[in-house]
């Protein structure tokens, strides 16, 4: 197998839930770096804020698919420049790219990925162009986001993370904000630095993560259940979008995950309201969050 090919079959082993973070807090001292995915119940339009999301939010591979399987040809009519300039930018070729939505579509998702994003372009009441679908939809794959958010969270490759970050909270930013409440993220913190960690987050100290953020509308949502998961985040945001029509983990897993998947933009700051307090009966310690830019 050709080191090329090898790179897109790593690519597509597993749906992109999550995003890793860094954040410093009042007192100076830097909090450690973190990851954790999350996607929750499902909630009405009313609740979610976003008829056009309860709308058109559906399993891509709940059923048969009847398409044909595409190739790079294909996928490269498809994608638009702006999209695959970004992602130049970011140090992926055009081959590499075209390669991996071509399997992405015929495989993860029931080759019916093209339709998901035809279908929120056409239907969408926010005015989505295609790169605001391609960037928002690709975040939530394998294809890079993992590395986007490390750059972010070091403040490096600068040069490489602009151009696609920029299509991203664009994208965000023609979003409503998500009206169901709270938000929750469960994070999993090596025992040997949760105390450190614990003391970054003490009433009214101020933090902000400058990678994008993944977060549940309800606690079991965030993953909390999890065994590994050793501290839950309950966030009262200001910006939080709902991006589960554009969610891979929702729209091609199997199972599909259970929405709403919410995004918060980089560089969001969000201040302590109470220590850290360790439930008992959850095994878990909670940290309360008021998102204040």
């Amino acid at each position: 197998m050709k080191k090329q090919d090898l790179f897109i079959v790593i690519l597509l082993l597993s749906v992109s839930c999550s995003t890793v973070k860094n954040t410093t807090s009042s007192s100076g001292s830097t909090v450690k770096k973190h990851s954790t995915g999350a996607v929750s119940e499902k909630l009405s339009p009313k609740e979610s804020g976003s008829s056009f999301q309860a709308a058109s939010l559906k399993s891509l591979v709940a059923v048969p698919s009847k398409n044909p399987a595409v190739d790079t040809a294909y996928v490269r009519n498809k994608l638009p420049d702006c999209f695959l300039g970004a992602l130049a930018e970011f140090g992926l070729p055009d081959t590499a790219v075209l390669r991996y939505f071509s399997e992405y579509n015929n495989n993860r998702c029931n080759k019916l990925f093209f339709n998901g994003v035809d279908e929120i372009i056409n239907t969408n009441q926010y005015n989505l162009a295609n790169c605001d679908v391609y960037a928002l939809w690709s975040y939530t794959t394998r294809l890079y986001y993992w590395d986007l958010n490390k750059w972010l969270r070091e403040g490096s490759n600068a040069s490489k993370t602009a151009a696609i970050t920029r299509e991203i909270v664009n994208a965000l930013n023609k979003l409503p904000k998500y009206e169901g409440g709270n938000l929750y993220r469960g994070i999993a913190i090596p025992t040997e630095e949760l105390q450190d960690f614990l003391k970054g987050y003490k009433a009214d100290s101020k933090n902000t993560w400058t990678s994008f953020t993944s977060c549940g509308g309800t606690e079991s949502g965030s993953f909390a259940g999890r065994t590994t998961i050793n501290v839950i985040f309950i966030i009262e945001h200001l910006t939080g979008k709902d991006i589960s029509v554009f969610a891979d983990g929702v729209r091609c897993g199997v199972p599909p995950n259970t929405p709403p998947e919410i995004l918060i933009k980089p560089n969001s700051t969000f201040m302590s309201t109470a220590n850290p307090s360790f439930d008992a009966d959850k095994g878990k310690w909670l940290i309360h969050l008021k998102q204040i830019q």
